[in-house]
C-alpha cells in the first residue's frame, strides 16, 4: 500500500510575504513617528506659545497648535500603526490613505514656509529672510522635520499599494492583515486529523 505524502504547507506568521511586509512596514511608521514627534516637540519647547517666537503663524500651526496638522498626524500614526492588527483592513486603508493627505500636506507646507533646504543650511545666515535668521541655527532640525514627513507620506503610499495587491492577490477578504485565510485553516485542520 503506497504511503500518500502531502505536502505540508507553512501557516505561520511566515507563511506570506505580505504579513512580513506589513509588520515591517508598520515598524518603520511607528519609528518615524516617534522621531518626528521628537523633532516636532523640540521645536515646540524651544517656541513656546508666543507666535512671536516662530518665523511665521503657518509655521508655527503646522508643527502643533490647535489646528496643528503635523503633531495630529504623528499621534494618529501612532494609533494606527500600534493597533493595526486588531483593525479591519477597509479601515486601515482608509486611515492609511487620510495620513498619506496629512503627511503630504505637512511636509508640503514646510517646504513652502521654509527656505532651508538640505544644500542651503550651509550658506551664509545673510542669504535669508530677516524673519528666518534667528531660526537658522535650527536649519538641520527643520530640514529633518520635512524630511521625515515626505519619509512617512512615502511610506503610506507603499502601505496603501500593499494593500491593494494582497487585496487583489487574496481575494478572501479578511478582517485583519495577520488573519490566516480560509485555505490555511484547512491545512491546519488536516494536519490536526492527521496528528490524532
Amino acid at each position: 500500500m503506497a504511503i500518500k505524502e502531502e505536502k505540508i504547507q507553512s501557516t505561520g506568521f511566515f507563511a506570506r510575504p505580505s504579513r512580513i511586509l506589513f509588520a515591517i512596514s508598520f515598524i518603520l511608521a511607528i519609528v518615524l513617528a516617534v522621531a518626528e514627534l521628537g523633532l516636532v516637540s523640540q521645536q515646540l519647547q524651544n517656541g513656546g506659545n508666543d507666535s512671536g517666537n516662530y518665523p511665521g503663524r503657518e509655521f508655527k500651526y503646522n508643527l502643533g497648535e490647535a489646528d496643528s496638522i503635523l503633531l495630529f498626524t504623528i499621534i494618529l500614526t501612532l494609533i494606527i500603526s500600534l493597533t493595526h492588527n486588531r483593525i479591519s483592513m477597509k479601515l486601515i486603508a482608509f486611515g492609511v490613505f487620510i495620513l498619506a493627505v496629512f503627511w503630504g500636506t505637512g511636509a508640503g507646507i514646510i517646504f513652502q514656509v521654509s527656505p532651508f533646504h538640505v544644500y542651503s543650511c550651509k550658506f551664509d545666515v545673510n542669504t535669508f529672510e530677516p524673519i528666518w535668521q534667528p531660526f537658522y541655527s535650527q536649519c538641520s532640525r527643520i530640514v529633518a522635520i520635512e524630511a521625515i514627513a515626505w519619509a512617512e507620506f512615502g511610506l503610506m503610499i507603499l502601505i496603501l499599494i500593499q494593500y491593494f495587491v494582497d487585496a487583489v492577490h487574496f481575494s478572501i477578504h479578511k478582517d485583519s492583515f495577520y488573519e490566516k485565510s480560509p485555505e490555511e485553516l484547512q491545512i491546519i485542520e488536516k494536519q490536526k486529523q492527521n496528528s490524532v
